[in-house]
């Protein structure tokens, strides 16, 4: 039985797939803390809406891992998630933008944490 390659983690086509559904639940659960926790409708559509930019990310980041298979991408995908959360959030407080912002200053964090690994795996003689 032969795996679907599309579905492998470092894939750009799996991240976009993965991005979106990851943004769904990370926007449905932002507008429910914004809202007090009172669940709704409203939050779920606001969360298919705004899981784009997560998706664009996640491309981006299996785009970014082909070079880097495996842990080494994964672990500068998820650095980059770090950054792009502490940044907004130190510098400013959760308003209606953090939809925005945080997606945006992740997906930009994402080339130099991508690439910063892909030195580190270069030098290791990792990089395919």
């Amino acid at each position: 039985m032969s795996k679907l390659r599309w579905l492998r983690p470092w894939h750009p086509v799996s991240g976009l797939l993965f991005g979106y559904l990851f943004g769904v639940v990370w926007c449905f659960t932002l507008f429910c803390l914004l809202d007090g926790w009172n669940i709704s409708l409203r939050h779920a559509s606001g969360g298919f809406l705004f899981a784009g930019f997560w998706a664009v990310f996640w491309g981006l980041s299996g785009l970014a891992c082909h070079a880097l298979p495996g842990y080494d991408g994964t672990t500068a995908s998820v650095l980059s998630i770090i950054c792009g959360h502490v940044y907004p959030l130190a510098c400013g407080a959760l308003d209606g933008w953090v939809f925005v912002t945080i997606p945006f200053y992740t997906t930009m964090a994402a080339l130099p944490c991508h690439w910063a690994l892909v030195l580190i795996a270069s030098i290791r003689g990792r990089v395919e």
